[in-house]
């Protein structure tokens, strides 16, 4: 169990470009809006696909804030902090 209030499960297909820039770039947002208080799960959708079915994923990548609820979520390119920001319901940056 984290201390951290915020925690984070991100979907990737290693190798891809988009899924390449996405981790950086989610951690970009995540370090503008809420500091150093996230958790971050990187998840490969093919090394788990247990997980991409129980998350019910369709595209990669996706962002899920698992904690604190509600659930959001954000798909697709996440380098545009505020967008992603308002889709996972994070505190302004």
């Amino acid at each position: 169990m984290t201390d951290k209030p915020y925690r984070f499960r991100l979907y990737i297909v290693g190798g891809q470009v988009g899924s390449l820039r996405a981790e950086p770039d989610l951690r970009r947002t995540l370090d503008a809006c809420v500091g150093g208080q996230y958790e971050l799960e990187v998840i490969d959708v093919r090394a788990r696909p247990d997980l991409v079915e129980a998350d019910r994923v369709l595209a990669a990548p996706t962002v899920i804030r698992l904690t604190p609820s509600p659930v959001r979520r954000a798909i697709g390119t996440l380098s545009e902090v505020t967008r992603v920001a308002s889709a996972l319901g994070l505190p302004p940056c």
